[in-house]
């Protein structure tokens, strides 16, 4: 299997084990797994009300990257998702912590680019 289908496979995987989850506090609320292929980005989003507060959010946001690497734009929860993701054969060289500047990148243990 190539790096590539691998990859898209852990993410798939991870939003839709993640989806099935909902926070107590936004019963009126539904998580959206958006994902495009041709771009190879992955969302999770979560729309819906919350009282009388239209809730759209972002709450991942990836993309795999033509050096096949994944990069990470959005992380609004506090989990540490990369773990996981190198437990199931992602190298840690192939994750960028996009929403980290270069400089933090440079330090995290992370890919830099």
């Amino acid at each position: 299997m190539s790096k590539i289908i691998h990859y898209q496979n852990i993410l798939q995987d991870f939003l839709a084990e993640y989806a099935k989850y909902k926070p107590v506090n936004l019963p009126d609320t539904e998580n959206k797994i958006i994902i495009d292929l041709n771009n190879y980005e992955y969302l999770l989003m979560r729309v819906g009300w919350q009282g009388k507060r239209f809730v759209h959010e972002i709450i991942f946001h990836f993309q795999i990257r033509i050096e096949s690497k994944v990069w990470i734009y959005a992380n609004w929860t506090d989990m540490d998702i990369t773990e996981d993701w190198i437990n199931q054969g992602m190298l840690k060289s192939d994750i960028v912590l996009a929403f980290h500047s270069p400089e933090v990148r440079a330090e995290s243990g992370y890919a830099i680019v």
